[in-house]
């Protein structure tokens, strides 16, 4: 039952279960509630309905877990990269800055970027790593961000810069959103 997508969704929440656990949750709760619909009002009916709301329910608490957390990324975005561009500005290479960035900022923009450090430290190249992060996150100025990086350390040429015009493109992005 366990799928790569379920596996992305789960991380994508943050949510401290793994995809076994998350399913074995879902059929215990169904069958729960399936039993106690049955036996309460003692009507097969009802077992049938708390069981279907038992089964539906969970989806859609990952959803809306997975949909506020997005959001508040996205809120940080702008904040983390303005941080990141000064710390390498200041001499900090990449790697330094997301670190710095990681202590500085609140959840959810630390805990990813968190990610992206340990998975860089477990081996993942960069691009990897990012990709991964775009790929949770699911955000077209993160996507802009990550591409924006990629490309500067396959070329190369100095980040800050690459950074501000980065920053400034999210900064028109979202004054022409609202």
């Amino acid at each position: 039952f366990s799928s790569p997508k379920l596996q992305l969704k789960l991380s994508s929440a943050y949510w401290a279960v793994t995809d076994t656990e998350y399913i074995l949750i879902r059929i215990i709760a169904t069958a729960l509630a399936f039993y106690f619909g049955w036996q309460v009002p003692g009507n097969i009916l009802g077992g049938v309905f708390l069981g279907v709301i038992a089964l539906l329910v969970p989806p859609i608490l990952l959803d809306r877990a997975i949909s506020n957390r997005q959001k508040k990324f996205h809120n940080q975005l702008l904040d983390v990269l303005t941080l990141v561009q000064g710390a390498v500005q200041a001499g900090y290479s990449l790697l330094q800055a997301l670190d710095l960035a990681v202590s500085e900022v609140p959840a959810p923009a630390s805990e990813e970027f968190g990610r992206v450090l340990r998975e860089i430290r477990l081996g993942l190249s960069l691009e990897g790593a990012l990709f991964n992060l775009a790929e949770r996150m699911e955000n077209d100025d993160l996507q802009i961000v990550v591409t924006a990086i990629i490309i500067n350390a396959q070329v190369g040429g100095n980040l800050t810069t690459v950074l501000e015009a980065v920053i400034d493109t999210i900064r028109a992005r979202q004054q022409l959103m609202g």
